[in-house]
């Protein structure tokens, strides 16, 4: 997988990035979103959201019913649950083989599934704080990447090669 390197400034960049990736996530894909509370995952997935015709007003984070369906975007946060038997009891399996759904996954570091073999897209962002701003490395395969970065640009976004 390649990486890009993204800087958001304002949750309004946010929403952005995650436009840009929504536009361009096939049906099936899984976005994965790692970072620290309040980095911005579920900003990022209103911007997916929106990018898929659906009112991105709408997205909260799920953390206490932990899984959302919006439209073609299941969003589903992980952040309460401690080990793989937690993530089995609430039929995530069935969320993450539908090749219908893009799935958002926060806090996927619960999972025990290996990605690397996963039979969709997979598109991993990794948030971090610097000061006031936040830095996204986005994780893709290649022409995935390269949409997500021309989206990114057209939206005036300040995205670094790595």
């Amino acid at each position: 997988m390649k990486d890009l390197i993204v800087v958001s400034y304002s949750p309004k960049d946010t929403e952005i990035i995650g436009k840009a990736i929504g536009k361009v996530a096939p049906s099936g894909s899984v976005v994965l979103l790692e970072g620290e509370l309040g980095c911005g995952k579920t900003c990022m997935t209103r911007g997916i959201v929106s990018a898929r015709g659906i009112n991105g007003e709408e997205v909260s984070s799920p953390s206490f019913t932990i899984v959302q369906e919006y439209g073609d975007v299941v969003h589903i946060d992980l952040y309460r649950l401690s080990s793989q038997d937690d993530v089995v009891s609430i039929g995530i399996e069935d969320y993450l083989y539908d090749g219908s759904v893009i799935k958002v996954i926060e806090w996927p570091e619960v999972l025990s599934e290996s990605f690397d073999l996963f039979p969709f897209s997979v598109i991993r962002v990794i948030c971090s704080f610097d000061g006031d701003k936040r830095i996204f490395k986005i994780y893709a395969g290649e022409n995935l990447l390269f949409l997500i970065e021309e989206n990114l640009l057209s939206g005036g976004v300040d995205v670094q090669n790595s």
